[in-house]
């Protein structure tokens, strides 16, 4: 009787857990393949209340997508990191008040998704220490709300799109050691009133820092 009393106390903990955290942390876990349900009949990850939703050390399977289908259109944190294999099944610009998109250290190749401009809300976004390459899509210029990115320890060639201007509220930008090349375009520097911090070491960047840095 007491070792029933004791199971049903650790599952009514977890139940109230599952209802009332504004967040859920799945450390080092894939959920590729499987389901998690919580109060819901169709398998998804949810949280009542809270729009967020956090994968803390957890897996990413193939870019440019993390099994969506288990998150909320009102998503607005993804957090993944140590990689596994696996397919997505929907995009992340799917998720349009997604506002934190940390997906780095994984195994994630292909280029960025110009999809990712349609994630209107999104302020951070990591993806550093990956397997990306191309060039860098200019329609994240459109992300007039992010305050960070960092595209660093790439593969990611050609120059930096001057469409780039439109990132107005932009903090900090990290896009060292990739293959980046041509020269910092002034026009881009002019708009970005806000920036702190650039980082651009270990490209292939040439020409004058412009003035107003």
């Amino acid at each position: 009787m007491k070792k029933m009393n004791m199971v049903f106390a650790v599952g009514l903990l977890w139940f109230i857990q599952c209802v009332f955290l504004p967040a859920i942390q799945l450390g080092t876990v894939c959920i590729t393949g499987s389901s998690i349900h919580i109060g819901h009949s169709k398998p998804r990850v949810a949280v009542e209340g809270e729009s967020m939703f956090v994968l803390e050390g957890s897996s990413v399977p193939e870019w440019p997508g993390l099994c969506t289908h288990h998150f909320r259109s009102e998503t607005n944190q993804v957090r993944a990191a140590q990689p596994c294999n696996g397919r997505y099944t929907k995009s992340l610009s799917n998720l349009t008040k997604l506002q934190r998109l940390y997906l780095s250290s994984n195994f994630l190749s292909g280029g960025i998704p110009s999809s990712f401009g349609n994630l209107s809300r999104l302020k951070f976004l990591k993806l550093f220490n990956n397997s990306l390459r191309d060039s860098i899509p200019t329609q994240l210029g459109e992300l007039s709300q992010s305050l960070e990115l960092d595209f660093s320890k790439n593969y990611i060639s050609g120059s930096l799109p001057v469409e780039l201007r439109g990132l107005r509220s932009l903090r900090k930008m990290e896009i060292g050691d990739n293959g980046l090349e041509g020269s910092l375009p002034e026009d881009l520097f002019l708009s970005l009133n806000h920036l702190e911090v650039l980082v651009v070491s270990g490209n292939r960047i040439s020409g004058f820092v412009p003035a107003v840095l």
